[in-house]
């Protein structure tokens, strides 16, 4: 399996109804998340999500952005810093033990990654664990030793 899985690709568009209802009503593409804003599709693959183009985000009309899924966000960021490419957004912390690098290319176009932390096997230490997540991540990559909430 490749280390990359497309996730979303993003249509940022000033004519939201309009765009909306194409996807919505003449493709008849379900619609799985709605806002004023934002609107997401059903694909039954990777997400098409529509975007309102306005205030700071004006400029973007017309453009469209994908995001990629990665297995080691931490690995794909310092390659792509030691490669020397433009590095928007350096590992911003999404919650839920998920992270984005966004990646401007040289044609200007954005790509963001998006993926879990990488965890490391615990040797000789325990971890306290207060999550669910964090036990399925940490039992892949080693031993460990789980202490109930005190």
């Amino acid at each position: 399996m490749s280390d990359f899985q497309v996730s979303y690709v993003s249509i940022w568009s000033k004519d939201f109804v309009g765009n909306r209802d194409v996807f919505a009503n003449v493709l008849r593409i379900p619609i799985s998340y709605e806002d004023e804003n934002i609107v997401v599709f059903a694909t039954g693959g990777a997400q098409l999500v529509l975007q309102r183009a306005v205030d700071a985000d004006a400029e973007l009309d017309g453009s469209v952005q994908f995001g990629l899924h990665v297995n080691s966000l931490e690995r794909i960021t310092n390659e792509l810093h030691e490669a020397k490419l433009d590095v928007t957004l350096d590992r911003e912390d999404l919650g839920q033990a998920q992270g984005v690098t966004v990646l401007r290319l040289p044609s200007g176009q954005t790509v963001e990654f998006v993926g879990g932390w990488e965890v490391r096997p615990f040797v000789g230490r325990t971890l306290e664990a207060r999550s669910a997540t964090v036990v399925a991540a940490v039992s892949m990559f080693g031993r460990f030793e789980v202490f109930p909430d005190r």
